[in-house]
């Protein structure tokens, strides 16, 4: 398979990571980037001495970006420097004053759960034992592994792994089979939000998330989430990749069933291989032609729509004492305002919860000197119109 000509058609954190993998292994690789920056959701934007992560700002399974370097005979640490935030995040609850920080210290949390329900601590250890096995589970018999065949998935192992991981439950079943207090259900399921899930629906196998915030912790590289994509796009470079921007790929080439390459800015590229990194519901229905589609038009009438988010980028001119680098708002009627994102009449949430990322805590290269940025999200509903 060496020396094959590859495309991968979207420079984001997937598609970069898959070049360098495969450039490792010998392939000649080009990515296709539409935009004029490579990263994809991961970007960054630069006002005035302000630095925003525009998208993913959470540094979190570190242990899958460690398995990623090593797997290109690098050490993670060796190209960012990572810093273990504490308070891992800071949670408000609106309209009482109350707040609680999580530090990733399971001791300083679960005295911090006691507090707020007599017994949580007891409970939030037993929650997590749960949480650990879902997570190592998860990552050993499904992330690293291909499953080619539904008769992959058949084997003894795995049907005993999967029995364990209670998939059909609910993740709020779940959670309130261990804390009664509502304010600790909102701490339990507010990965959920980022997921693009509500826990009333969602499986419990997503609390293997308090895993990865409770017990491995939150981490931040220093210069931002985009010094990621800036070390991947040099690991790339160090093996031959190439890079184009601001080249948007209009057509997927088929012969005969098989994908020979693309074309792109007007121009075709042959491939042997064609990767996308770009949404399956773009690459199906703009890239390919329809007898070479996976599914029908009705097939994606009929799905939903992840949710939506209102997203601000601040640069304040003074500085917020009161705010850790994360931050939760969480609203009063958690329950009301995930269906006013989720449910069939959608609309603007009357009460939302809110997320407010201030990295000028840890990171004072992100904007001048006595200011600070805010990148502030709302959850709402997808396809609203003002």
């Amino acid at each position: 398979m060496a020396d094959k000509q590859t495309v991968i058609i979207g420079g984001g954190i997937g598609g970069l990571a898959t070049a360098c993998l495969l450039s490792k292994a010998g392939y000649k690789v080009t990515v296709i980037e539409k935009n004029e920056q490579l990263g994809g959701r991961a970007g960054m934007l630069e006002v005035n001495g302000f630095r925003f992560d525009t998208g993913p700002s959470w540094y979190l399974m570190p242990d899958v970006f460690e398995h990623f370097f090593e797997l290109m005979g690098e050490d993670v640490h060796k190209h960012l420097k990572l810093v273990k935030l504490a308070p891992s995040y800071r949670v408000f609850y609106k309209g009482t004053g109350q707040q609680i920080d999580m530090t990733g210290d399971f001791a300083t949390d679960a005295a911090a759960f006691a507090t707020m329900e007599p017994g949580a601590d007891a409970q939030l250890e037993k929650y997590l034992a749960r949480s650990a096995y879902m997570y190592h589970t998860s990552v050993e018999r499904f992330l690293y592994k291909n499953y080619d065949r539904m008769s992959d998935f058949i084997t003894p192992e795995v049907m005993k792994a999967g029995a364990k991981m209670a998939i059909f439950s609910t993740m709020d079943r779940c959670v309130r089979r261990y804390f009664r207090d509502p304010r600790l259900q909102k701490i339990m399921e507010y990965p959920l939000v980022f997921l693009g899930a509500s826990p009333y629906n969602a499986p419990a196998l997503y609390s293997l998330m308090s895993h990865v915030d409770f017990t491995q912790g939150v981490y931040y590289p220093m210069g931002g989430m985009y010094e990621l994509v800036r070390t991947l796009v040099r690991l790339g470079k160090k093996y031959g990749v190439h890079y184009r921007i601001n080249t948007p790929v209009e057509q997927i080439v088929v012969t005969d069933g098989r994908a020979q390459g693309v074309v792109a800015g007007g121009k075709t590229f042959a491939a042997d291989v064609v990767i996308s990194d770009a949404d399956i519901h773009h690459t199906e229905t703009k890239l390919l032609q329809s007898d070479e589609r996976d599914h029908s038009p009705r097939y994606w009438r009929s799905r939903t729509l992840a949710p939506s988010a209102l997203l601000m980028y601040l640069g304040v001119d003074k500085q917020y004492p009161s705010l850790a680098h994360h931050n939760l708002l969480f609203s009063q009627d958690w329950q009301r305002n995930f269906a006013e994102i989720f449910g069939k009449q959608a609309q603007f949430p009357t009460d939302p919860s809110l997320y407010v990322c201030a990295p000028g805590k840890t990171d004072p290269s992100v904007a001048p000197k006595g200011k600070e940025n805010l990148f502030v999200l709302v959850p709402m509903a997808a396809g609203l119109h003002y």
